[in-house]
């Protein structure tokens, strides 16, 4: 019997081999840093997305965050921390592709389909869609992953669904 302690990291990355026209900009987008009273700059890392999707002749980019549990129920969906990292990386993305429509997605492994998509609401029950673009819900099954992913195979038709939101 074979065990996997952290499954997030192995559904992470199937995800990004099976998806079609993946690209890597985790090192293009900006990151934070501190200032010091000398001038000095400390670096505290980037921000890294999961898995980025580009197709330059439609002008989209697909962010994709892969998340490793059901979201059957209200009790399992992404937490506001989740939703805020989304927020950042279109606006990350905005900065190096001003002219691409950006999406925010989430993918979960199974079949359900509780939720179809987050967005953030004001108090006078407007949705705030041009300040914060709303993250997409997509299930899928993780075994049609994983039989992709050993064949080696893309998954052209989930990733033009997701070009598609």
């Amino acid at each position: 019997m074979v065990g996997v302690k952290y499954f997030h990291h192995i559904w992470e990355h199937m995800l990004d081999k099976v998806l079609d026209k993946t690209v890597k900009l985790n090192n293009e987008i900006p990151g934070p840093v501190y200032i010091k009273p000398d001038g000095q700059l400390l670096d505290v890392g980037r921000m890294r997305m999961d898995t980025v999707l580009e197709d330059t002749q439609r002008g989209k980019v697909v962010i994709v965050d892969a998340k490793y549990y059901g979201a059957a129920s209200s009790e399992e969906l992404p937490g506001w921390s989740d939703l805020v990292k989304q927020f950042f990386y279109a606006k990350a993305i905005k900065l190096i592709r001003p002219r691409a429509s950006v999406t925010n997605v989430f993918i979960f492994p199974g079949i359900s389909n509780f939720v179809s998509i987050a967005k953030v609401k004001d108090a006078l029950g407007n949705y705030c869609d041009t300040e914060f673009l709303p993250v997409h819900c997509h299930y899928i099954n993780p075994i049609s992953v994983m039989r992709d992913y050993v064949r080696r195979k893309k998954d052209t038709q989930l990733t033009d669904e997701l070009f598609m939101k």
